[in-house]
């Protein structure tokens, strides 16, 4: 339906899709520095000497979230990112309820994507814990390996 409008298709994919160097050098690191427990749960810490490196907002790395979502026998995902005093907790899942968790952490949402605050990265280890909880039960049923 959309197509049948007098819309620059081509402008749109164009700026769809568009980045910056900083946040795609960024979303490289990302990619290197994903961890996986056993139970299926993905991490990534992005504290500010990164966040300097790339020269990046917490805002700009918080969006990157989902960019190892696709990775194989990942049920949930949380991306922390250091943002002045505070840390933000991105949590994402596949199926695992996940906002329960973020309620434990001065957080909420969907059960599908939370967020939360944490105050020392100490507590990262706590938040990866609790998903792992919530993610090590959990089944892909009714889907193809």
């Amino acid at each position: 339906n959309l197509l049948s409008y007098d819309i620059d298709t081509n402008r749109l994919y164009r700026q769809m899709y568009k980045t910056d160097l900083a946040t795609l050098q960024l979303q490289g690191y990302v990619l290197q520095n994903v961890q996986v427990t056993d139970a299926g749960v993905g991490y990534v810490k992005i504290d500010a000497d990164v966040l300097r490196t790339f020269h990046a907002t917490p805002e700009a790395a918080s969006q990157l979230v989902n960019s190892f979502a696709g990775l194989e026998g990942l049920k949930c995902w949380v991306m922390f990112v250091e943002n002045k005093e505070e840390i933000r907790v991105r949590i994402r899942s596949k199926g695992p309820v996940i906002n329960e968790v973020a309620k434990r952490y001065r957080g909420g949402g969907h059960q599908m994507a939370a967020g939360a605050t944490i105050d020392r990265w100490e507590e990262m280890e706590d938040v990866i814990a609790a998903l792992d909880e919530v993610a090590r039960p959990y089944t892909f049923e009714n889907e193809e390996s």
